[in-house]
């Protein structure tokens, strides 16, 4: 049966692909510019923007099922779909890799046209599809991709109109609201806020909060149930900025530390570069400062803040008073109390002086390294800050007493090069600590890999390599909770069979990070073979569950205010490669084997440790090649069930935390990885914390 279908696939596609005529330089009616096409293989070799495609007969009216299939590095890729000059434009976005469907409606007997758009990278055609379908069919269909996206929207009173105009409204938002200019944002999003916030001066009138303007050269000791406005010389706060405060402040009546995000102004007044930032997020903030440019704090917090820095002997600035400040409410377990605001409420002048004072963040690491020396019982053992002229950010090294050990557990199943590649590279590269392997046998038939493993034990006997055997169907999260028993290390790393260290001293950082209080889980930087990234951190939200932060990005690259290069924290890691210390380990029990066998195990109990009140820290400079491939899309038939399965056990256990990342900005695209400006939803602009959407224990 298999096998029929099979070969009734590929008869059919045969057809199907030979329906199309490509467009040449925009001339959809003229004959002269239409390409016929006698190939399923079409290269976009000159690199344009956009390809555009046409049926070489007109289409009967009914429902059809349009399809397309398509390779390269054009993530952006959507299209629209256009039956003839006049009708009505049918999108929806049309990543690489994986068939994309989309369900048309033909009114008129008419050609189809096929624009594709942001093709400026090589693009290989595999597959064209256009099947007429029944209307039955056809809104099966669309309630399924409906209940997909928002199973909200399914009404059982509701007439087929209805289905069909939201399932064009979908697909057309994806594209039109996710990927906007700063310029629009600012006209879509901040000036209605803006004007709604004014219309409400009346009732701020009344509100009887008190703001009071503070030089840090001259900070004193303020009267209580007073704001402070921290001056600054880098910028100024928007005009209407107190009135988000005063509505901020009855919102959060506990509030104590609330910050803004901010742009920069060019001579001429116009605002760019917008810094769209995260909820507090402590270890990106040690790492680089621009986290926090503006603020205002409760007079209580300020009193208690400066006299600990003048005990000190200290100098009063910005990063050393957050610093202490919110070290005060984490020890007072009042995380919740540091509210952020999306919203551009402070505008830094782009200076070049300015500018060059803004990244030079060196000069505050000698009062950080006394902090954390401080601090060490809430913090760790610090051993060296240093400050990385490269990216202008701070590299922070911690210590652990010595005799701790790392268990590297390491699933394999034949394919010999990738574990060959995957051990030598343990070898090649010094950890730095003492560590051990266990290789975890799924049943492998290739005499090749199977001897090399034995082979590894036999003459890496130093290291304990043990090989155990794991005699059942392929469970991604059940293998790694068996191997796990047999650790004898201080801290677990979780490691693919398909990754490969570039450098040494990988174990030093990931341990030193696992064992320090209050951290969870630890994650690297993976990137492909072309040296873009894979993973630099997991965005909860991207795609529908969730993405990898800037990948395909060149990993030299700074990234989205240098967060490729900032050690930061983040609800999720990948289990590629990933460590946690063994008594947080116990405490989670585990991966999830039952609901996430295959796919979501990571994100899983990484919100898990969160919801521990632990951190999921993210190491810039461990860097791996992870040699998935770019192109393996999504898994099909029997796999692609199971995935679908596990998303929908993912989105019912952590909907809300999916929703709203705290360490994600809601003004940032939920379709691409690239910290894009995209609003799906106005609604998501509201002040949150990082415990907003977190279970209580």
């Amino acid at each position: 049966m298999k096998i029929l279908n099979f070969l009734l696939f590929r008869i059919s596609y045969f057809l199907f692909s030979r329906n199309w005529l490509q467009i040449l330089n925009n001339n959809i009616n003229n004959k002269k510019y239409l390409k016929r096409i006698n190939s399923h293989k079409f290269n976009n070799d000159n690199s344009l923007d956009y390809l555009e495609y046409r049926t070489r007969k007109k289409l009967n009216i009914g429902w059809y099922l349009f399809g397309i299939k398509h390779y390269g590095e054009n993530v952006r890729t959507f299209g629209i779909l256009k039956v003839g000059e006049y009708g009505f434009s049918q999108s929806r976005h049309m990543f690489p890799v994986k068939r994309r469907w989309r369900v048309i409606r033909v009114n008129n007997k008419n050609h189809l046209t096929l624009k594709l758009l942001n093709t400026n990278k090589k693009l290989e055609i595999k597959e064209f599809w256009l099947i007429k379908i029944p209307f039955k069919n056809a809104i099966q269909r669309i309630k399924k991709r409906i209940y997909i996206i928002n199973p909200n929207y399914i009404k059982k009173s509701k007439s087929f109109s209805y289905y069909w105009r939201i399932y064009n409204r979908i697909l057309n938002n994806l594209i039109k609201n996710n990927t906007i200019s700063y310029k629009t944002w600012i006209k879509e999003v901040e000036i209605p806020l803006i004007n709604e916030i004014i219309n409400q001066k009346n009732k701020f009138k009344k509100n009887k909060t008190f703001f009071k303007d503070q030089d840090y050269a001259n900070a004193e000791i303020i009267e209580n149930n007073v704001w402070v406005y921290p001056k600054s010389d880098m910028g100024y706060r928007h005009k209407y900025a107190e009135f988000f405060y005063k509505d901020v402040i009855k919102k959060f009546p506990e509030a104590n530390l609330i910050y803004c995000d901010d742009d920069y102004l060019n001579s001429d007044g116009s605002r760019l570069n917008p810094n769209f930032k995260p909820a507090w997020n402590r270890e990106l903030f040690m790492s680089n400062e621009n986290l926090i440019n503006s603020f205002i704090i409760s007079s209580e917090l300020w009193n208690w803040t400066i006299c600990q820095i003048k005990k000190n002997n200290d100098e009063i600035n910005k990063f050393n008073l957050i610093l202490e400040a919110t070290n005060k409410l984490e020890k007072e377990n009042k995380l919740d109390s540091i509210i952020h605001i999306p919203l551009i409420l402070f505008h830094i002048r782009k200076e070049e002086n300015n500018l060059k004072d803004f990244n030079a963040y060196n000069s505050n690491i000698d009062y950080l390294y006394k902090f954390l020396n401080r601090e060490k019982k809430y913090f760790g053992v610090i051993n060296k800050i240093y400050f990385d002229k490269e990216y202008g950010v701070k590299r922070l090294t911690w210590s652990y007493p010595k005799g701790k050990k790392l268990s590297i557990i390491i699933p394999t199943k034949d394919k010999y090069n990738l574990i060959s590649s995957c051990l030598n590279s343990i070898i090649k590269y010094d950890p730095l600590c003492s560590i051990e392997i266990l290789i975890v046998d799924n049943n492998s038939k290739d005499k090749e890999s199977i001897e090399f493993i034995h082979e590894f034990r036999k003459i890496n006997s130093q290291l304990n390599v043990r090989i155990l055997d794991y005699k059942y169907c392929f469970n991604y999260a059940k293998i790694n909770n068996y191997a796990a028993k047999y650790v004898e290390g201080d801290a677990i790393l979780f490691l693919n069979n398909d990754t490969e260290f570039t450098h040494k001293g990988w174990g030093k950082e990931l341990m030193s990070n696992a064992l320090r209080p209050g951290v969870g889980f630890v994650g690297v930087k993976l990137i492909y073979n072309d040296s873009t990234i894979q993973h630099a951190g997991v965005i909860l939200g991207i795609g529908g569950v969730a993405g990898h932060s800037h990948k395909f990005v060149n990993s030299k690259n700074p990234g989205y205010f240098k967060r490729i290069q900032s050690c930061q924290e983040y609800c999720a890691l990948t289990a590629a490669c990933m460590a946690i210390k063994i008594e947080n380990w116990k405490k989670l029990k585990g991966f999830d084997d039952k609901k996430f066998k295959v796919n979501y195990n990571d994100v899983d109990v990484c919100l898990r440790a969160r919801e521990l009140k632990l951190r999921n820290i993210y190491l810039p400079n461990v860097v791996l090649y992870h040699h998935e491939s770019k192109t393996r899309g999504r898994p099909e038939y029997a796999e692609l069930r199971r995935w679908h399965n596990e998303k929908r056990d993912l989105l019912s256990r952590w909907d809300k935390l999916i929703k709203n990342d705290p360490y994600y900005n809601p003004n940032l695209s939920l379709v691409y990885e690239d910290f894009s400006i995209g609003i799906l939803d106005k609604k998501r602009i509201k002040p949150r914390s990082i415990f907003d959407n977190i279970k209580s224990n």
